[in-house]
């Protein structure tokens, strides 16, 4: 015969907390495989269809399928006039020439090597923002600067 010990609500680990914590786990590892198949869906794709028009058609479904959730998730807010075309050519240049870029590499790579080679773009984003702000890195940046080329080394090279 089978027991089982319920735990009150509130108790830590009990039924009804671990969906909360589980819940943006999941969907972190989601994103993840989401994140890591991109690459080797967008090698396949640009043999059929050129990089910049995988970039703009990204670009343009993005938008039409993000731009009801914000506006329903956030009734509210709007951009102002003056900022509408800053706003676009910014999500237009920080978005679609980043694929544009990242499609038309993915034509001469592999999808592993680009998948590396993109995963250094927190570091050298943060390395650039200290150069212009005239600051020192934090050292955990530093750190992550200084072993980040050994793992690149460490999956091209073998």
């Amino acid at each position: 015969m089978e027991t089982t010990a319920t735990a009150p609500a509130s108790a830590p680990g009990s039924a009804t907390t671990v969906p909360s914590r589980l819940g943006p786990f999941l969907l972190a590892l989601f994103v993840i495989f989401v994140w890591g198949v991109s690459f080797a869906v967008t090698r396949a794709t640009v043999r059929e269809i050129p990089p910049l028009t995988i970039a703009f058609l990204r670009f343009t479904l993005a938008s039409l399928l993000f731009w009801p959730l914000v506006r329903r998730r956030f009734p509210g807010l709007r951009i102002a006039r003056e900022d509408r075309l800053a706003t676009f050519l910014l999500g237009f240049t920080g978005v679609t020439l980043y694929f544009a870029f990242e499609n038309t590499g993915l034509k001469y790579t592999t999808a592993s090597h680009a998948a590396l080679i993109t995963s250094t773009i927190p570091l050298t984003a943060e390395l650039f923002d200290a150069l212009r702000h005239r600051r020192r890195p934090a050292p955990t940046i530093l750190a992550g600067c200084a072993i980040e080329p050994a793992n690149e080394c460490w999956f091209v090279c073998r």
